[in-house]
């Protein structure tokens, strides 16, 4: 939560795609094309391997790229290989990089795509065929792009309205202009280019596939190629997928991996080097997030932090010493890493702290250590550190915390009850470290607790534990941060008022602390529970928000079940009943995001639109009204955009609902005590008005105050400062946002 309110903190581990001889996307399961209410920055998003190059979107939106240089995919104006990152020019505020075989493209906040490299195939999507880009060029005809998958030869873009284009030389045509529509996919999440085929993953689970299908690659049981989208065979609950030049891969919901199609280097993982035509499971894996193929082999990010590859090791891409290739998943001799992605022959991983790790193949520098020698192991990317920038924000009743580059852990404001982690009870005006936090993905902020989800799927919470809250086992209050007793594998961490939950990566969720109206979910209403309990019945989960008294989980097939207080109709299924175990929402469907206030509830869908259910007192709900709602109504964007709402992101507070949209403006609705709409009044607003900010990423919203982090890696907030939660120095309340000192 967020002072009267929650929120759902998602971690940046789940969420690579694949790449191979370039294929590498920004975005993959369903719960990540919109984010759910306060998220890390997306660091596997930010990182992509061509077949002989590297590139790194840093936290102040510019972009790194290095390695091989010849048809000018670094974008530097030149086509010299670089042994070490190079600053691609005139690119700022980007959020995602994606690389192809020669070519590289970068999705800028505003939803527009830049691209740079080898065009003889009209990767560019400039209409063109002609003519190498040394520089960046801008994607015609494509607006409101939320990620984008690169592959040997092309490039396609997920639009906010759950729409996919591609343009150069495709699976099945070619395109020198982004197509309208790729026919037959609706809704879609994430995209898996490959070498002569691509899939889509849906809001669904479901995933469909397209282009060449000689070794089975589309998965539907044949080897016929297929111009338009066909669905693989048996295959649901899907939340990744990733594909290499003739194979493709799905990690589903429950955290298993299936594989499909060739299979002659055992890149499937099933122990076999037979080609499979529909899916098959990869042995003894279990809790992966997020998975990555290359060039006849395939790497998953698991949720304990030590990544597994499987499949041809020729070039010593598995980073394990040696060059043997794995018929079933080997380890990566890594820890704390969040994402993983795969090449040609080269290996990148990305740890907490975001000192890149590549390994393999290195004729042309591709790993970024200044060298061309090819390495058994993980190298340090040379580039400099954003040690100091912040990757993620989360707002209390009247304290904030975020989550620092480094994977350390900075709080301020109110801090009677040690919430702010220093070891003190005295507020802090300006940041301050949380103690003994490393290897943090994510922060959550209660009332007056806080926590943070590390890389290895333990937590560490902190302050106020008067209900069990901090997760111990007992009810002291903690000024500096303790484990949760027994929480291991968890991928995601939402507090709520006085509770808070996990999401393991199994798709099961724990929750502990008050729990008097049930919003703990274990079928009871005990006064606190001070220790993870499993929510009963609930599985298949993909996001977790945790409100005022109430808490909902997202499932993989984008429907939403709520539990716990429902005086005010937040648990949205048409009741005001209370429950102790999840219910459905009613009439919710192809979710992508959920996020719960104080005494309301909120969802973004996959075309883009917002659905908001529970109290609106004060318009929290944005639907223009004061009305309070039993089921989902639409909020109200008219007027603040020349399309559809295209919402990206969306936090609620206490009687307040903020979104981020896919041009990077944010909009705010409801309470608008002390300002926190940030619009520079205090009048109550009932439908969503803008906040003076752009190109700005996750967002939080409090009790009385909201933050959100922008692409430069500052926070900005604004709002109630009585406590200094704002962070700029002062208790001066702040009606526009103010950015926070010592970011």
């Amino acid at each position: 939560m967020s002072g009267f309110k929650t929120r759902a903190v998602q971690i940046a581990v789940t969420i690579v795609v694949s790449t191979l001889l370039g294929l590498s996307t920004s975005d993959a399961a369903p719960h990540r094309r919109a984010l759910s209410e306060s998220t890390t920055n997306d660091l596997p998003s930010r990182l992509a391997t061509g077949r002989d190059h590297t590139c790194l979107v840093k936290e102040d939106g510019t972009v790194r790229c290095w390695g091989s240089n010849l048809k000018g995919q670094l974008g530097d104006g030149t086509i010299q290989d670089r042994l070490s990152p190079v600053v691609v020019g005139g690119l700022v505020n980007i959020t995602a990089v994606t690389a192809g075989a020669t070519h590289t493209c970068a999705l800028q906040a505003d939803g527009r795509v830049w691209c740079w490299g080898d065009n003889v195939s009209g990767q560019m999507g400039d209409g063109a065929t002609s003519g190498n880009r040394v520089t960046p060029v801008l994607v015609g005809g494509v607006s409101h792009a939320v990620s984008i998958a690169a592959a040997s030869s092309y490039t396609c873009a997920v639009i906010g309205d759950g729409s996919v284009r591609c343009w150069g030389l495709t699976p099945g045509f070619i395109a020198l202009i982004p197509t309208t529509t790729i026919s037959g996919i609706a809704n879609a999440t994430a995209l898996a280019p490959g070498d002569q085929h691509a899939c889509a993953l849906l809001a669904t689970g479901i995933v469909r596939c397209w282009g060449e299908n000689y070794a089975g690659q589309l998965g539907d049981g044949t080897t016929t190629a297929h111009t338009a989208p066909v669905s693989v065979t048996s295959l649901s609950n899907a939340v990744d997928i990733a594909a290499g030049v003739r194979h493709t891969c799905a990690v589903l919901s429950n955290g298993r991996v299936r594989c499909w199609g060739e299979n002659s280097e055992g890149q499937l993982g099933n122990g076999t080097t037979i080609d499979a035509l529909t899916t098959t499971g990869v042995s003894d894996l279990t809790n992966a997030s997020s998975i990555t193929a290359g060039y006849q082999y395939t790497c998953a990010a698991m949720a304990n932090g030590i990544p597994r590859c499987w499949g041809r090791n020729a070039d010593g891409q598995f980073g394990d010493g040696t060059t043997v290739g794995h018929l079933t998943p080997v380890p990566v001799p890594l820890a704390g890493i969040v994402g993983i992605r795969a090449s040609l022959g080269h290996t990148c991983a990305v740890p907490a702290g975001r000192k890149i790790r590549c390994f393999g193949r290195n004729a042309n520098g591709e790993l970024g250590d200044g060298s061309q020698a090819n390495s058994l192991i993980p190298r340090t990317v040379l580039i400099e550190s954003g040690g100091a920038k912040a990757g993620q924000v989360a707002t209390g009743s009247a304290h904030s915390c975020a989550v620092r580059a480094a994977g350390t852990v900075a709080c301020w404001g109110d801090n009677a009850l040690g919430q702010l982690g220093n070891s003190t009870v005295s507020s802090s005006l300006t940041p301050v470290p949380a103690l003994g936090v490393s290897g943090a993905i994510a922060v959550t902020t209660g009332f007056t607790h806080s926590c943070a989800l590390l890389a290895d799927g333990t937590a560490r919470c902190w302050g106020d534990n008067g209900a069990g809250q901090v997760g111990d086992g007992t009810t002291t209050s903690r000024t500096v941060p303790v484990a949760v007793s027994g929480l291991t594998e968890a991928i995601a961490i939402s507090a709520g008022n006085l509770h808070t939950c996990a999401l393991l990566a199994n798709g099961t969720v724990r929750c502990w602390g008050f729990n008097t109206s049930g919003q703990v979910g274990n079928g009871t209403a005990t006064s606190a529970v001070l220790v993870p309990a499993a929510v009963s019945g609930l599985s298949g989960v993909t996001a977790i928000a945790a409100g005022g008294a109430h808490t909902c989980g997202l499932r993989f097939n984008g429907a939403v079940r709520c539990w716990g207080s429902n005086a005010d109709g937040q648990v949205g299924d048409g009741t005001t009943t209370g429950r102790l175990t999840s219910v459905a929402v009613s009439g919710l469907t192809n979710a992508v995001a959920v996020a719960a206030g104080d005494f309301h509830t909120c969802a973004t869908l996959a075309n883009g639109a917002a659905r908001c259910w529970g109290g609106n007192f004060t318009g929290a709900l944005g639907d223009g009204t004061t009305t309070p709602r039993l089921t989902p109504v639409a909020v109200n964007f008219a007027g603040l955009t020349s399309g559809p709402a295209l919402a990206t992101e969306i936090a609620a507070g206490s009687g307040h609902t903020c979104a981020l949209l896919a041009d990077g403006t944010a909009r705010c609705w409801g309470d608008n005590a002390f300002g926190k709409l940030g619009d520079g009044t205090t009048t109550d607003r009932l439908t969503p008005v803008p906040v003076p900010i752009t190109n700005t990423g996750p967002l939080a919203a409090g009790m009385d105050h909201t933050c959100s982090v922008a692409a430069d890696g500052v926070p900005r907030c604004w709002g109630d400062n009585a406590f200094g939660q704002i962070g700029d120095g002062t208790t001066l309340p702040r009606l526009l946002p103010k950015r926070v000192s010592l970011f």
